[in-house]
């Protein structure tokens, strides 16, 4: 962020000196060669006194931000929305080592670092919506902050000291889904994100007013377990400068690669996810033409999810070049926290098609069917005869035994992206619960769940399991014990079909019954 107004820039009073001395000093930075400020992340703290800080340090140095939700890749924010009045909360620390450094722009020498330590972080949450939209927001802070006292060949008086416990602007990010990947290959989405002002103070927490982020977003999924995601867009905020440094609009592209290591292909390996992320900046008016000016991090993340509704993270980044916004390298963790839709069937009432099952139609109706006998024995056959067999003719349409499960002629359905069983499967799973009475030698049977890819891995792992004991309290109301009965979820893994069609999909979402223990 150089140019040949450097001269004209270094005369204005900028930071780290009493105004009396601050000629004195940017001439001594002059003599050495102009200065280039590298710089990221603040967040928290008292206001210090007007003499010792700078006028023009009032924007945000953090470029660094996770993202809201547990589908992203590191700062990566994925296009697929989640499912509607599902929540993620979550928190994160950084640490930054050499956060802003000072450059000669004649040779790139560098003096040393103007900010040398910092500890921030956030607090952030989101919630799906209408299964296309998703509203976001993150709430940042600094913890703590420090330098060296002076920097030789680039101060001439002692530095004052950095304060910390700082609250950052906040962020409120929408995000809108236009494209599906079920249809048209990429989940693509655009995120109109915006800050408030809300550091109430300078030292690099936030901006003077407020800032506008608009970018675009694409992701894609895959059975193997890779990921991708990719972000693009421009930030739009109020101009400053920084020593000799322009701080205006900006363009930035980010970049996320992911590999589940759980996935369709491995269903039992541990639940754990490899990230790298790239992000990139440049300014808006004059891309790509300074070093000053570009910005490049590398970043890499480790996630566990050590249950369905809760994954912890850590990872490291590192600057390239000599941009303001480049930290030499950070070290972050955090944790996340995921609450779906609670269950609507409970208060339901039991079904009145089981009711029909096991009372099944009068014998006339078959009769003739059944046993063209003379009339005398007629009345014998209605007894024993026609009440098992029209009750076991249905049951036979829809589900029967096959070796060691429930084979079903239909899969069970559910209410989209829920666990309400649909009102068409209630004869279906009436036929189910005769066919586990008609074979009491099993003592218990699994109700096992299954989704397709779509929504994330660790989301479909809790609707499967939500969809089984919803499958589990309905048999029961049918009249199974429940001792007969467990259930279990595998989300998206052991796939029948391609996730990458329709087809395939509405294949992999589907109730299975087994049998899990038999007495001869």
């Amino acid at each position: 962020m150089m140019g040949t107004t450097t001269a004209h820039r270094m005369k204005r009073p900028t930071m780290l000196c009493e105004p009396m001395n601050a000629s004195t000093r940017f001439s001594h930075l002059l003599r050495k060669g102009s200065i280039a400020a590298a710089l990221a992340v603040g967040l928290l703290a008292p206001k210090a006194g007007r003499a010792q800080q700078a006028p023009n340090d009032s924007f945000s140095a953090e470029r660094m931000r996770i993202a809201l939700d547990g589908q992203g890749i590191i700062d990566t924010e994925w296009a697929a929305v989640p499912e509607h009045l599902t929540f993620d909360v979550g928190l994160w620390l950084n640490y930054e080592h050499n956060a802003i450094m000072l450059y000669s722009e004649a040779d790139g020498h560098r003096y040393g670092a103007l900010l040398k330590h910092r500890v921030d972080g956030a607090l952030m949450g989101s919630i799906g919506l209408f299964g296309f939209a998703q509203l976001g927001i993150e709430v940042p802070g600094v913890l703590y902050q420090a330098r060296d006292s002076d920097i030789p060949g680039a101060t001439s008086t002692p530095l004052p000291s950095l304060t910390s416990s700082k609250l950052g602007d906040i962020r409120f990010q929408p995000k809108l889904q236009f494209l599906w990947a079920s249809s048209a290959f990429f989940d693509v989405a655009v995120i109109p994100s915006f800050t408030i002002p809300s550091a109430q103070s300078n030292s690099f927490a936030g901006e003077k007013g407020a800032t506008f982020q608009p970018e675009l977003a694409v992701s894609k999924s895959f059975d193997n377990g890779m990921r991708f995601s990719t972000n693009m867009g421009a930030i739009f905020r109020r101009s400053e400068q920084l020593l000799n440094e322009s701080i205006h609009n900006e363009l930035e592209a980010r970049v996320g690669l992911g590999y589940r290591f759980q996935n369709a292909a491995h269903p039992d390996a541990p639940p754990l996810e490899l990230d790298l992320g790239l992000s990139g900046m440049t300014s808006a008016s004059n891309p790509f033409t300074s070093r000053y000016e570009d910005a490049v991090e590398l970043r890499g993340e480790a996630t566990y999810h050590v249950a369905s509704w809760i994954s912890v993270f850590a990872g490291p980044g590192f600057g390239f070049g000599r941009s303001y916004s480049n930290p030499q390298w950070r070290a972050f963790a955090g944790a996340r926290f995921a609450f779906g839709q609670e269950p609507k069937q409970l208060a339901a009432p039991p079904p009145a098609p089981v009711v029909a099952v096991e009372n099944p139609p009068p014998a006339p109706a078959l009769a003739p069917v059944l046993e063209p006998a003379p009339a005398p024995i007629a009345a014998v056959v209605a007894a024993p005869e026609p009440v098992v067999l029209p009750a076991k003719e249905p049951v036979r349409r829809r589900a029967k035994m096959v070796a060691e499960r429930i084979e079903i002629t239909e899969e069970v359905e559910f209410a989209t992206g829920s666990d309400v069983i649909s009102a068409n499967s209630y004869d279906l799973l009436g036929n189910v619960a005769e066919v586990m009475k008609e074979h009491p030698e099993v003592k218990q049977f699994r109700v096992e769940g299954f989704t397709d890819s779509e929504g994330g891995a660790e989301k479909n792992l809790e609707l499967s399991n939500k969809r089984a004991i919803a499958v589990v309290r309905y048999l029961v109301k049918a009249g199974i014990p429940a001792e007969r009965l467990v259930s279990e979820g595998f989300g998206e893994t052991h796939p029948l079909a391609t996730n990458n069609t329709k087809q395939g999909r509405q294949i992999n979402r589907r109730v299975e019954f087994h049998v899990v223990r038999v007495v001869k």
